[in-house]
């Protein structure tokens, strides 16, 4: 029986076997952040507890199932108590964070309220843009919390949700008495041997069994005092760990083997001294992680345990003391020690099965995970070996490659090794390949420039040096490809899904030989591509060459070598049938150029054009923001767009989708540096999060942004952010990437250092922001010659398109350059609450902080594009409306009403203003335009 004066079973005959928590006699619960505690006297906040308590059985009268959604805090571990003194089941759910996509965190969070059958949830003020709302009854908790009459003192037999790892796929919701924790708790401690005396440090989340069992409710049951640090805190500030261990005197912690590796890197400024017991869990533990983390403490690597975990089981199956490792096919496995009391194993078939008196018979879906013993398969593989467990890895973390097993654990430790500057950046997969019938390994690597060939190259090499496996594919992908679980570990299948997706995108559309080559060379790093392929590639090579030649239908011989045979590709591809018999070939021109300003080609330019490089030339100008955005939009399009597309990506989509298909791109420096310098430019969220301070830009009516109030902008720059190498290097990197070339005109003084190796230059403007006077085009013809000249010097670049019809007058159907800006909430919100109904001259897309607001007011508007022929609004609109608002058309409308323009829309900012409407001196001071920074400071301390 657990010695504890907070869970105390009863013994009497009518309440023998049941469990209550006393709360007073709970130690004190601390949490650490950057710049202060904050200490929880549990038993100082029982009317707190039944305060919340009350709320919860008003809000969620007929639900039983309640979810919470906080950071590590005060709110959330009383809320937690409060649920179950409501006669509740909580369950602590996945709190998000920056680095997870929210798609994936929307979807888990959907699958745990509909497979556990959450009723209602309760969460932190902070997510509400998430939309949690619109998947289940929600209260977001943004008020003090007050004290009852009453007081919530103990807590008897409560029953608690938690979830499953969710390594290999959705989390899923088990249910849990206070009675099997308790016997859990029980078994468990014979191998923790937990006191009063000690102290537990964690920065696990709680949402995790580890971080839930181990470092909140055992040490709360055992009267154990608890330190936590919230995850985000100690992700930002990891150093945070060792200072809380030394000001608390702590003596237990649990980590992940990751944890320990990068605390192993940690400033050691306090020594440690305290620490009793190190417990590492969660996912393969390492040795030589343990014994650099060890080395660095100056500790006994017989502090250090190992305990291996179940969920199904509550937490523990097995713990060991010390680090001990046995040698099996080659490889050293890692002793998990002995089985705790309470708990039975057996393997079959290298498959680790569990059961305990307290594990679980079925998810809360109620479909039976039992075999006919009563045994759950944990989905691991090993072995025992002198009574205590050994565990390889997944079941799904091996590839068979030719009957071959290979532990994908170990090629990525193999991976970290060398490429150590990644660490954490790589995933090793296992691809089936349908052409050779067997699996190939897939390394994916996230880089910041994933088209460095020598860099890719120089990789490649070194791996084929160090892999136990001759064929692999290795790829660089772009930072935040990878999708990771909550705890921070790698989610193969979902990763190895988002790659598929990813090819399958990538393939759309496009021809079999084209890829050809760039197949083979992915297949085989590290071999000769100069020896006969009889000699340089073995049984399985061979079968894998063969199965990607023969989607060209091309015929190689043993005698070839693998450069032959991609010379064979290419030219099997340079000899490609066009779609169409009809088909023409053409040069397709886009641009990105400020036509109003720098070039407008007519059709007579078009014809020069033709004649002068010996081939049609299509034109067409695309409104774009400037380069370094446009570089990150080709990067999302490409590798995540895939993951979320739909009919709201259609006009951005489709104007990224030009630049991509350009034989030629041409732009300028005044679009570039000018416009792109006093703008405000959206940035796409490669984790399908949406920034409130997007809501707060203006458009004028460019494709591009015709629908960004419906899009995952997660951030917005201001041009002045970006500096001027920032955007020499996105030109640079949008040629690298598409690989075609950029004529670049330059005619602004004021960015002559910059330019000096443009194709054109000509600095006859000379102004401090943005050029506003008349346009000078008088050097019309030398740009039109000096493009011809560079298509004719590049054409061994140039990638020509096939079209049935071509196309020989420019295209100008979009604006002239990027115009965008972002409000000040300040004039938006006097403007709101001074008029009752608005007529918005401009589009949806623009603003959306605007129409959110006024619905929200009820106030009534409507949004009217464009102007009539007399240059003014329906009289009859007019009449049902008190303000026009223009936040992105052209031209002052002629009205009676008073007008507000917050698009700078070619006439003066204010007209047929009331007498009675001031606007404050510090908006006319600062004009209504406002630096994203700003808003977003102003939005934090709102």
């Amino acid at each position: 029986m657990i010695k504890s004066a907070v869970a105390i079973q009863y013994d009497d005959e009518e309440l023998t076997g049941n469990i209550k928590i006393v709360l007073k006699n709970i130690p004190e619960i601390t949490i650490v952040d950057n710049s202060n505690c904050e200490k929880i006297v549990l038993g100082e906040c029982g009317r707190k507890i039944r305060w919340l308590s009350n709320k919860i059985i008003q809000d969620f009268p007929e639900e039983k199932h309640i979810g919470l959604i906080f950071k590590t805090s005060e709110e959330l571990i009383l809320h937690w108590f409060a649920v179950l003194d409501a006669g509740k089941e909580p369950l602590i759910m996945q709190y998000p964070t920056k680095k997870q996509s929210m798609i994936y965190w929307h979807n888990s969070v959907s699958h745990t309220i509909s497979s556990s059958n959450i009723q209602g949830v309760i969460c932190e003020a902070g997510i509400k843009s998430l939309g949690i709302e619109k998947l289940v009854k929600t209260i977001f908790f943004e008020e003090e919390i007050l004290e009852a009459d009453t007081s919530c003192d103990e807590i008897i037999n409560g029953t608690f949700i938690q979830l499953s790892s969710g390594t290999t796929g959705f989390r899923k919701g088990m249910k849990f008495t206070f009675k099997e924790l308790y016997s859990y708790i029980q078994n468990y401690n014979e191998i923790m041997d937990m006191k009063e005396t000690d102290c537990i440090v964690s920065w696990l989340p709680l949402y995790h069994d580890m971080g839930f069992i181990a470092c909140f409710t055992m040490p709360i049951f055992l009267g154990v005092k608890l330190v936590l640090i919230d995850p985000i805190v100690w992700v930002t500030n990891r150093s945070i760990l060792f200072k809380t261990i030394a000001d608390y005197k702590g003596t237990l912690c649990f980590m992940p083997n990751f944890g320990f590796e990068v605390m192993s890197k940690e400033n050691l400024d306090i020594p440690i001294t305290t620490m009793r017991k190190w417990v590492s869990g969660g996912e393969p533990v390492k040795k030589d992680t343990m014994v650099r983390f060890c080395e660095h403490l100056g500790a006994n690597l017989q502090s250090i345990s190992v305990v291996y975990g179940f969920a199904e089981t509550i937490m523990a199956i097995s713990q060991s003391n010390g680090i001990k490792s046995h040698e099996k096919d080659g490889r050293d496995v890692v002793s998990c020690g002995a089985i705790i009391p309470g708990t039975f194993i057996k393997i079959i078939d290298n498959q680790i099965f569990a059961k305990s008196g307290y594990s679980i018979q079925c998810y809360l879906d109620q479909i039976s995970i039992v075999d006919e013993e009563g045994y759950i398969a944990t989905g691991d593989i090993g072995f025992m070996e002198n009574g205590e467990l050994y565990v390889e890895g997944r079941k799904h973390d091996i590839m068979i490659q030719a009957g071959q097993k290979f532990m994908l654990n170990e090629m990525d430790t193999i991976l970290a090794q060398v490429a150590p500057e990644w660490a954490g950046r790589g995933v090793c997969l296992a691809k089936d390949d349908e052409g050779t019938g067997t699996q190939t390994l897939l390394i994916l690597l996230e880089r910041a420039d994933i088209i460095d060939s020598e860099q890719y190259r120089e990789l490649a090499s070194r791996l084929s040096q160090s892999l136990p496996v001759e064929h692999f594919e290795l790829y660089f992908v772009p930072d935040q490809f990878l999708t990771k679980t909550s705890s921070g570990k790698i989610n193969r299948k979902k990763t190895y899904e988002d790659f598929q997706k990813f090819k399958n995108w990538e393939n759309f559309n496009k021809s079999i030989e084209l890829h050809m080559h760039d197949e083979i060379k992915r297949h085989f790093q590290g071999i000769p591509f100069d020896l006969p392929i009889a000699e340089a590639l073995d049984s399985l090579g061979l079968i894998i060459l063969d199965s990607i030649v023969k989607k060209g239908d091309i015929k190689i011989n043993k005698s070839m070598t693998l450069n032959e045979v991609v010379e064979v590709c290419m030219q099997k591809n340079r000899n490609q049938v066009p779609l169409r018999s009809d088909a023409r070939k053409v040069i397709s021109l886009v641009s990105m150029m400020d036509f109003s300003f720098v070039l407008r080609l007519t059709e007579e330019d078009m014809k020069f054009i033709s004649n002068a490089v010996g081939m049609q030339v299509e034109f067409e100008h695309v409104c774009m923001p400037p380069a370094p955005i446009v570089a990150h939009d080709l990067i999302f399009c490409d590798f995540f767009l895939c993951r979320n597309y739909d009919e709201r990506y259609s006009y951005y989509y489709e104007c990224v989708q030009k630049i991509k298909g350009a034989s030629l791109l041409l732009l300028d420096d005044h679009a570039e540096f000018a416009v792109g310098g006093a703008g405000t430019f959206p940035v796409m969220d490669t984790k399908f999060n949406r920034s409130p301070v997007s809501d707060y830009v203006v458009y004028r009516w460019q494709k591009y942004a015709k629908n960004h109030h419906l899009l995952p902008v997660g951030d917005v720059v201001h041009g002045s952010s970006l500096s001027p190498a920032m955007h020499l290097d996105a030109i640079k990197k949008i040629t690298d990437y598409l690989n075609v070339p950029i004529f670049k005109v330059a005619v602004c003084e004021k960015y002559k250092q910059h330019t000096a190796d443009w194709e054109y230059k000509d600095y006859k403007y000379n102004f401090n922001v943005i050029y506003e006077g008349k346009p000078d085009y008088s050097n019309h013809d030398k740009i039109v010659a000096a493009l011809c000249d560079f298509i004719n010097q590049n054409k061994h670049r140039i990638k020509t398109k096939d079209v049935v019809s071509v196309n020989n007058s420019p295209d100008y159907n979009d604006l002239w350059h990027f115009c965008s800006y972002a409000v000040n909430p300040l004039f938006i919100e006097q403007v709101i609450n001074r008029f009752n109904s608005f007529i918005i001259h401009g589009f949806p897309c623009s603003l959306h902080y605007l129409q959110k607001k006024l619905t929200e007011q009820g106030k009534k508007f409507c949004f009217v594009p464009a102007l009539n022929a007399s240059g003014g609004f329906d009289p009859a609109l007019e009449a049902n409306y008190e303000c026009v608002l223009q936040t992105g058309s052209w031209g002052t409308p002629k009205t009676s009403l008073p007008v507000l323009s917050l698009m700078l829309a070619g006439g003066p900012l204010f007209a047929n203003l009331p007498p009675d409407f001031k606007i404050d001196q510090k908006i006319l001071d600062f004009s209504f335009i406002a630096l994203p920074e700003d808003i977003k400071n102003y939005l934090n301390n709102k």
